[in-house]
């Protein structure tokens, strides 16, 4: 699902095409007693063929996770979030507010918090662990990391782990520390699940040390807040979790590397008031995943916020902390609205549109063109139902791509607009690649186009946002060989030999393979 964020004129939409972050409203109002609805952000995607990527976390396979009913939790009070649970805890541990908080759902790089608390506990920041070959290449393709990655051989202090792990959420990090301190990733795996025990946590189970998505990885959002809790009253690792930038010091291999924090309330992409510490996750099975700390009125507040599979994870944040608040003040929260959980089912006469609606969005109208026409040619209809959820049939003839979008405005009067592309064929489609137009792209059941890293079983692909799947090198760090496929390992490309670790990104200098030490300039060439 491709999502294009409109303001103004819908000829406009298309120009601006670049991420745009937003600033959410943390204040409120007075309450008049009704319970809060749902959240939104403002954020969109864009990228050129030849651009730099943002590369996301490892995806793999989505795991079977074991669910238990969530009996003792707060009334969520009609709040609404694409966030499928959520748990708000005070300093005491208490839970002010929550929805399904006992649910268990893949956490992705949330688990580094417990990665972080356990290392904290048993071993000294200072001292020191060497990266191994399986540190590295036991990750996956496109998950997160520092550029130039991590090489066996080199040699840093949990200190400085810790905040490789946490900032640019590098999962060989976490390989590294659990290898060092567990004796295996399996080891400090135990260790993680004792902890959790040891905190009454009992709907957890972790498998590893990163949280790419794996079979008997799970856990709930009242277990990450606690985790995140207990993490923040070491001071150290609050440090940690609350920092914007580190200097990873200069290796026998690499030179000195500056790392940024990935967590868009710490790197102040979104604000939030009061905000210390905090940690993302995002997978393909897990979706958008949070958990967050702030101090508010001398008191500190626990936020976790689970399976946000449209990546509002921080609005809802927000959204769930300033219910929470408002509910113990008697005042009516300030909540952002959006549009989202986009889909469709293709039909011989067009395909029937679905999506959802949060915080009160009015005026709401669809929005289509065949792409080759462009928005010149753009269908508004106005006729559809102004629910919460609804689903309208759009009538479609030709075979092509087109853009549908739902729209609406929020309590401000302003549009809040999300997107669908998808391959109109009339009919149900084989998932997978397929070809159109002379270009190849990565379609579900239903024509809709993949776009960013799209992981299937062992294959990664990588889908721009047009849908069109890259071949060659993709910003200059992966490999998509002519099937498409991200490659890992040695590659012949253009009469040159590259090597491309377990994350995907290509060798560059010295690294140690199999237990053999080999060169490469610093375009990833292997120098025999």
């Amino acid at each position: 699902m491709k999502k294009i964020w409109i303001t103004g004129l819908l000829i406009l939409a298309l120009a601006l095409s670049a991420c745009m972050p937003g600033t959410i409203e943390t204040g409120e109002t007075p309450w008049d007693g009704s319970g809060s609805e749902k959240t939104t952000e403002a954020n969109g995607s864009s990228a050129n063929h030849g651009d730099e990527i943002v590369t996301q976390e490892g995806q793999t396979l989505p795991s079977t996770s074991s669910e238990e009913p969530s009996t003792p939790y707060v009334s969520p009070n009609g709040l609404d979030t694409d966030s499928d649970a959520y748990c708000v805890l005070d300093e005491e541990g208490q839970i002010l507010l929550s929805l399904n908080p006992y649910s268990a759902y893949a956490p992705a790089s949330t688990t580094k918090v417990l990665t972080a608390l356990v290392a904290a506990e048993h071993a000294d920041m200072d001292d020191i662990l060497t990266v191994s070959e399986n540190a590295v290449r036991n990750v996956s393709v496109f998950s997160s990391g520092i550029a130039p990655s991590l090489k066996p051989g080199e040699e840093f202090t949990v200190r400085e782990l810790l905040y490789t792990m946490i900032l640019p959420s590098t999962n060989a990090a976490a390989n590294v520390l659990a290898e060092g301190i567990g004796g295996s990733i399996e080891g400090f795996a135990q260790m993680m699940n004792e902890k959790c025990a040891s905190l009454g946590l009992s709907h957890s189970h972790f498998v590893n040390a990163h949280g790419c998505d794996a079979d008997g990885h799970f856990s709930c959002a009242y277990d990450l807040a606690v985790i995140l809790k207990e993490a923040c009253g070491q001071e150290e690792l609050r440090k940690i979790l609350g920092a914007v930038s580190y200097s990873l010091p200069e290796t026998q291999y690499n030179a000195a590397r500056n790392m940024a924090a990935s967590d868009g309330f710490t790197n102040g992409t979104y604000s939030l008031q009061g905000f210390f510490a905090g940690k993302p996750g995002n997978t393909a099975n897990a979706g958008g995943s949070l958990v967050t700390a702030v101090q508010r009125n001398g008191k500190a507040y626990y936020v976790s916020t689970m399976h946000s599979l449209d990546r509002k994870h921080y609005v809802d944040t927000v959204n769930v902390l300033n219910a929470a608040l408002a509910k113990e003040k008697g005042t009516q929260p300030r909540l952002t609205a959006y549009v989202y959980d986009l889909s469709l089912k293709q039909n011989p006469s067009g395909v029937d549109f679905t999506w959802r609606l949060a915080n009160g969005i009015t005026d709401v109208r669809v929005i289509w063109w065949k792409v080759s026409e462009g928005t010149n040619h753009a269908h508004y209809i106005d006729d559809v139902p102004q629910t919460q959820t609804a689903t309208i049939h759009v009538d479609l003839a030709d075979k092509a791509t087109y853009i549908l979008q739902a729209a609406g405005k929020d309590a401000a009067g302003n549009d809040q607009i999300e997107s669908i592309r998808v391959l109109f064929t009339g009919g149900p489609m084989t998932p997978g690649v397929t070809a159109w137009n002379g270009q190849s792209f990565y379609v579900d059941a239903n024509g809709v186009y993949k776009t960013g890293a799209i992981e299937t079983g062992t294959d990664v692909y990588y889908a721009y946002d047009d849908g069109g799947l890259a071949t060659g090198f993709v910003g200059g760090r992966f490999f998509a060989g002519e099937d498409f496929k991200l490659v890992t390992g040695w590659h012949n490309f253009s009469g040159n030999t590259y090597y491309f670790q377990g994350d995907g990104r290509v060798v560059t200098g010295d690294y140690i393979i199999d237990g053999q030490l080999c060169r490469f300039d610093k375009y990833g060439r292997y120098q025999k």
